[in-house]
């Protein structure tokens, strides 16, 4: 679940994480994330359907991509570590 609402357990993750070095941590402050999101912007699909869950959004597509690239890890993989990787889950934008 993308985060719409921050939470009481968002805000406590993100306090552990901001006294911590990461790579994922450099690679937020580096990346311009506005200048992605234009780009972005122009292919992102919208849904016209109200049936099933909502998608996420490219530029949390795009995180996880770029996750999956940098760590070498399969859709399953994936979908593992953003079940229990807290780093993972804070650099993607996703809620507990």
């Amino acid at each position: 679940m993308e985060k719409e609402i921050i939470t009481m357990a968002d805000q406590e993750l993100a306090n552990r994480i901001e006294k911590r070095s990461h790579f994922l941590k450099d690679t937020e402050q580096i990346i311009d994330w506005k200048r992605i999101n234009k780009v972005l912007s122009k292919v992102e699909i919208r849904r016209t359907s109200v049936a099933g869950r909502d998608a996420f959004s490219a530029e949390v597509m795009f995180r996880i991509m770029l996750l999956q690239i940098w760590y070498k890890l399969s859709d399953y993989q994936m979908e593992e570590q953003l079940g229990c990787n807290i780093i993972f889950m804070w650099f993607c934008n996703l809620s507990l």
